[in-house]
């Protein structure tokens, strides 16, 4: 049986995490420590993602589905 393409379903986060998630990784200054406490298992993609966003336009990017 072939495993590599069996994925996991895509987990979806709410506003408030993504949020708290952003000023927790500039507080810290550690965006990789911060994913890893979070439990973020695409790391640090998915927080600079919503970092960007956050500097961006904070609602657009917090309101998608979690990616």
């Amino acid at each position: 049986m072939n495993f590599e393409n069996i994925s996991k379903p895509k987990r979806e986060y709410t506003t408030e995490f993504k949020q708290k998630a952003v000023e927790l990784s500039y507080a810290r200054g550690n965006a990789a420590e911060v994913c890893r406490e979070l439990g973020l298992n695409r790391s640090v993609s998915v927080l600079g993602r919503w970092r960007m966003g956050a500097k961006n336009t904070e609602r657009t990017v917090f309101d998608r589905r979690a990616t």
